[in-house]
């Protein structure tokens, strides 16, 4: 693998890998510690070495190699490192060859597009000469853009501290600004990781955009203007950085959304976190800093992989350095210990040296204990401070094991001081690329932070807190070809054109202005809405090279989609909005004249185009203004295996049949029902609310061949369906199988969509009553009651009194208002033993869940009326979620309940029953006093799960045939508890949990948990059901849940025994 590190026709480029490709030879004995054996000789004798490598690596005869975006940036940051300590005018000119060469290259036509729209800016690798690279190659590589512009805005920052603003201004910014629009209009799109070899999400790259986009602002500022588009998408990007800290697992992974077999285990993670070292912000884990709890735990799970991996690790004690690797799969080159890899492990030690020295103190966690056990075993949680005996001992430790690395790098090396890619895991002979040009920077960068020569501030001494919410917000950015002639001479202080403030002197400078674009359009499954015009970044009218607008707000009540575009200040665009078909080609004009828009020229940095009402673009394609290249939208994207998808909408609560192969989830005013055995649609159901449906169940107990669905709207209705689709000879899973075989999907879509002649199901009763929109529906098991909650605030309970099943004639039995806040859920105990063994009244009990905090428990008494006879109060947020035990419980006690809040808890209510009569015990337990005193049970709180979300949790399951649990929420995550046998000593229950909680509640154990369940959206319900596919195992079932990306996944579920 022969690579260059920077490419520019006629001047110097940087050689990443010498031609030398070594062979592994079994004798290294005439490798050589160090000159006289010390650490500190070792890096003396090496030092120079290393710096005349890097740079006896250019020259421009080699061209058959190449240069690479992001090898190139990372080399060159540390060589603007060196030249800011010591200003050697040899270092100067080559920084001024790359910044050229990079001017040239962005502008580069390649297979991973071009400039216009700044794709182009994200391939990988160009020849020496300045041309593309054609064959094929892991593209694209999204982390090259962000390190291209820190590398530079660490040159721009020391101009400017120099009084040379303009040329900061004029020869770099235009290349960092290209950069920076490349990251807020990609970031959120998955590509190849550091290595090149998994597509997904990495953790290097996510964490070099955000690093990227607040060095940015902070530069524009510096400059005399604003970047508001790095200020909007920076703290989402933080906010999904945050993704790969995987509690379950304790340390940060290195890719999600990979879909790979690896263990994610990978020192990416480590590079991550030192190339992100500000010691300003301390140890910060939102930012993944080097001394974080975080990365120390990272640090110690990623070195305890290669312990057995490698042969020369063998007999290596706790606390000692080892040789480190890529990742514990490697198999390139055949999979041995890397030198940066090493020496990176030795520089995050080193930053982390530093920052606890500067701050006085070392604190241990829970989550880094075990590292911080390497070295001490008995050292304790909480604050050490730099007065104390262990902060001596421990820092005395952590710099010996770090120094270890730079021993093994001393041991292993060439005679000559040379430095490889890696060495061999059985003798330590230096192997694959030869003088890489990144181990030579790695080694200069860790001995520099060894010296205790860090770098500036990127975070300007600020801890930073995520958003709570993630948003995917992307910006279309600004791209235009930067100035790649030669560097002018310097122009001292003076003002540049453009340089300071405004007009007026009112506000600083404006250059460029974040225009949030809005258009109302009604559109059918798989179109797109995109908006061209007369500039490049709109295509030049040309449709294929638009901008496509983001549905993600997009609902049957209000259809908006929306773009941002980065647009100079004061600059005219004239545009129209074009609706392209799901297969790319068939494109339909808006109605003349172009719309016309002049950005803000002065102070405003961000403006909004409100949308007018709807409007129209006819359904059927017309001609185009200009030629189209006919080209089909690459960006269309398909549902995964095991992945059944509705509609590019918000899907909500998905439930099961009870006794049948089917699936009913909502999106928009439309039900999809899904067949299991097939994973694919079965029928809709549809035209029948005036707004979008929030939750759907299934009516029980009906004949073979018959169905019945109740949908809740936003329109405060609930809506009876029924589906007479099956004929009387054939059973029913039978013809639902067949139906969902049948057809193509696009036959199947054009049904969905069809809505006026979809007549499988009919829409047979309208209940109304709620005055605001209803939230959940819940059928009781026997199906002779349906109970609705609402907005309003309150349950009602309706009574089928219909002559038969044909008779759809519902009645209401109570209204129940107790609840202070808006119901979220309500459901009905299942028809278990238990239900009804000690009750002297009422077959069926309701449980509501409110945003006041509580559960209610209601029952219907003799006389008929329903009333709360319990109130669960403990969970400090809105309870979002409810549902009962449905398994018989061994000691015939009745069904427990398991609820979720935005508290990020989830517990378990069981009824606590008087041991001697076995009646209900009579404590208030927090009830209202007007309740009658023989109907007030009390509930205690017998769990609370272990914590395993770390935002809302907004539905709870339990599974009847194993007892598992499982939830989902805010976070994405997807968790599993299981209850053990063993028995948790007896405690207080909650305040208002009504009691104390009795001896020998058995404990809750947290099994599993999937991160990013749904991407980056927030998962909204989970339930399980049997599975019917014909992969199915005898009993089995499996998990179905649904998202904010408008998909439903199945989930296949494996839990050891106890």
């Amino acid at each position: 693998m022969y690579q260059k590190v920077l490419g520019l026709l006629g001047a110097p480029t940087f050689l990443l890998f010498a031609p030398n490709i070594l062979t592994a030879q079994p004798d290294a004995g005439s490798l050589l510690t160090s000159p006289n054996g010390s650490v500190e000789d070792f890096i003396a004798w090496e030092r120079p070495i290393a710096l005349e490598n890097i740079l006896c690596n250019i020259g421009p005869e080699c061209v058959d190699f190449y240069t690479w975006t992001r090898d190139a940036a990372l080399v060159f940051k540390g060589l603007v490192e060196i030249f800011a300590a010591n200003q050697t005018t040899d270092l100067q000119t080559e920084i001024h060859n790359y910044i050229q060469a990079q001017a040239r290259l962005q502008a580069v036509e390649n297979l991973s597009g071009s400039l216009r729209d700044g794709s182009g800016l994200a391939e990988p690798k160009f020849h020496v000469d300045s041309t593309a690279f054609t064959d094929n190659w892991g593209r694209p590589q999204r982390d090259g853009p962000p390190l291209r512009a820190i590398a530079m805005m660490a040159y721009a920052n020391w101009l400017v501290e120099q009084g040379e603003k303009p040329l900061a201004l004029d020869k770099i910014w235009p290349v960092i600004q290209n950069d920076l629009s490349y990251v807020v209009q990609h970031w959120n799109k998955t590509g190849f990781d550091l290595w090149e070899e998994v597509e997904g999400s990495s953790f290097f790259t996510t964490a070099s955009q955000y690093r990227a986009l607040i060095e940015g602002g902070t530069l524009a500022k510096a400059l005399g203007f604003s970047c508001p588009h790095c200020d909007i998408v920076a703290p989402q990007i933080l906010c999904f950085l945050q993704q790969y800290w995987s509690p379950s697992q304790g340390y940060a992974l290195s890719n999600i959304n990979d879909h790979s077999d690896r263990s994610s285990k990978d020192v990416n993670a480590i590079l991550a976190s030192i190339h992100s070292f500000d010691p300003s912000v301390g140890c910060d884990g939102n930012t993944f800093q080097p001394c974080s709890s975080r990365m120390l735990a990272t640090h110690k799970i990623l070195a305890d992989s290669f312990k057995d991996e490698y042969p020369i690790n063998s007999g290596v004690a706790p606390g000692k350095a080892m040789a480190i690797g890529r990742y514990p799969e490697d198999v390139y080159y055949g999979g041995h210990p890397w030198y940066l890899a090493t020496l990176a492990a030795a520089e995050q030690m080193y930053d982390a040296l530093y920052v606890w020295q500067e701050n006085g103190y070392i604190e241990v966690t829970d989550v880094d204990v075990p590292f911080f056990h390497d070295f001490s075993h008995e050292l304790q949680t909480g604050k050490h401070l730099n007065d104390s005996a262990e902060f001596a001992a421990l820092m005395n430790s952590i710099a010996n094991y770090a120094d270890g690395f730079i021993d093994i790098v001393a041991e292993y090396i060439h005679p000559n001081g040379s430095i490889a890619e890696q060495y061999t895991r059985d003798t330590g002979t230096p192997t694959s690329a030869r003088d890489l040009t990144w181990s030579y920077a790695a080694f200069l960068s860790a001995v520099a932070r060894r010296d205790k020569q860090v770098p500036r501030s990127w975070l300007n001494a600020q801890v930073v807190t995520p958003p709570n919410k993630c948003v995917p917000t992307s910006i279309v950015g600004y791209y235009a070809a930067a100035d790649p002639s030669p560097f002018p001479l310097p122009r001292g202080n003076e003002k540049a054109p453009g340089d300071g403030q405004g007009p007026g002197g009112s506000c600083p400078e404006t250059r460029y202005v974040v225009v949030n674009f809005q258009v109302r359009v009604v559109t059918s499954w798989g179109e797109k809405i995109k908006m061209v015009g007369n500039t490049d970044i709109l295509g030049g009218w040309e449709p294929g090279l638009g901008v496509e607008l983001n549905a993600a707000g997009y609902s049957e009540e209000d259809p908006i989609w929306r773009v941002s575009i980065v647009l100079l200040a004061g600059q005219e665009i004239e545009y129209k909005f074009v609706r392209v078909g799901e297969d790319g080609q068939q494109v339909s004009w808006e109605s003349d004249p172009n719309r016309r828009y002049s950005a803000p020229a002065e102070c405003e940095t961000t403006a909004t185009v409100h949308p007018s009402s709807p409007i129209r673009i006819a359904a059927s394609p017309r001609e185009s203004p200009k030629p189209r290249n006919g080209l089909a939208d690459p960006t269309s994207r398909h549902p995964p295996a095991g992945t059944a998808q509705a509609r590019p909408l918000r899907t909500r609560v998905v439930l099961h049949h009870p006794t049948l192969p089917l699936l009913a989830t909502s999106h928009g005013r439309t039900v999809t029902v899904f067949s299991l055995t097939s994973l694919t649609p079965h029928s809709t159901v549809t035209n029948g609310h005036e707004r979008s449906i929030r939750c759907t169940a299934w009516k029980p107990n009906l004949d073979p061949g018959r169905l019945c669905l109740v949908s809740g709207s936003f329109d405060s209705t609930a809506g009876l369906w029924r589906w007479e689709g099956a004929s009387e000879e054939r059973d029913h899973a039978t013809d639902m199988t067949a139906r969902s075989a049948a057809g193509s999907d696009d036959e199947r879509r054009e049904d969905e969509d069809d809505e006026e002649e979809d007549t499988d199901w009919q829409f047979t009763l309208v209940l109304e009553g709620h005055d605001s929109e209803i939230k959940g529906v819940a059928f009781s098991p026997s199906g002779a009651h349906l109970a609705t909650c609402s907005r309003d605030k309150s349950v009602w309970i309706w009574e089928d009194v219909g002559a038969d099943e044909d008779d759809d004639e519902w009645e209401t039995v109570a209204v129940l208002n107790e609840h202070e806040g808006d119901v979220k859920a309500v459901a009905w105990c299942p028809d278990v033993p238990g239900r009804n063994a000690r009750r002297s009244y009422s077959a069926d009990v309701l449980a509501s869940a409110s945003y006041d905090d509580t559960v209610r428990i209601w029952r219907e008494d003799d006389d008929g009326e329903w009333v709360c006879v319990a109130v669960l109060s403990g969970h400090e947020g809105t309870v979002w979620g409810i549902a009962w035990e449905g398994t018989e419980r061994a000691d015939g006690a009745f069904p427990r309940l398991a609820s979720c809040s935005a508290d990020g808890t989830i517990r378990v209510w069981k009824l606590k029953v008087d041991d001697e009569d076995d009646a209900p015990t009579a404590t208030l337990g927090g009830i209202p006093n007007t309740m009658r005193r023989s109907l007030r049970e009390d509930w205690v709180c017998e769990a609370v799960l272990p914590k395993a979300h770390t935002r809302d949790i907004y539905s709870v399951t339990w599974s009847p045939r194993t007892g598992l649990l499982a939830s989902t929420g805010s976070d994405g995550v997807i968790a599993l508890y299981r209850e053990e046998d063993e028995p948790e000593p007896a405690k207080a229950a909650d305040p208002g949990a009504g009691g104390d909680e009795a001896a020998g509640s058995k404990k809750w154990k947290l099994v599993a948990t999937y991160d990013r369940g749904h991407g980056p959206y927030e998962v909204n319900h989970v339930t399980w059901c049997p599975r019917y596919d014909s992969e199915k195992k005898p009993g089995e079932e499996m998990l179905v849940t649904t998202g904010d990306d408008g998909q439903v996944r199945t989930w296949r579920v494996s839990v050891p025994d106890a």
